[in-house]
């Protein structure tokens, strides 16, 4: 439950730095932190809910997307996003560029 807990917490503070927070918001409103106990249990809640909103790759995670290749990547999907008004999604991979230049990559 501490990471359900963590993760409203993050959810919050970049809600606060959207500039279309109220609609996300209201689209946020009737979501669910769901916290499962393993990743079957994940894909079967995934199966349930709507299989059409979620992409799991569970075999060779790494080979799709490595991290140089997010690196080399990024400026282009932020550009994107930033431009689409997308600003989450912008963020999202902004937060995980940081992540990566913290580890020195």
């Amino acid at each position: 439950m501490d990471m359900a807990y963590t993760v409203g917490e993050a959810v919050e503070r970049q809600l606060a730095l959207l500039s279309r927070q109220e609609i996300a918001r209201q689209a946020l409103a009737s979501s669910r932190l769901i916290v499962a106990k393993d990743l079957a249990q994940c894909i079967e809640i995934s199966n349930a809910y709507g299989p059409e909103h979620l992409i799991l790759q569970t075999r060779e995670p790494e080979a799709q997307l490595t991290p140089q290749g997010l690196l080399d990547l990024a400026t282009t999907i932020e550009t994107l996003a930033q431009a689409e008004q997308l600003t989450a999604h912008k963020n999202a991979v902004t937060l995980r560029v940081n992540v990566l230049k913290e580890q020195g990559l």
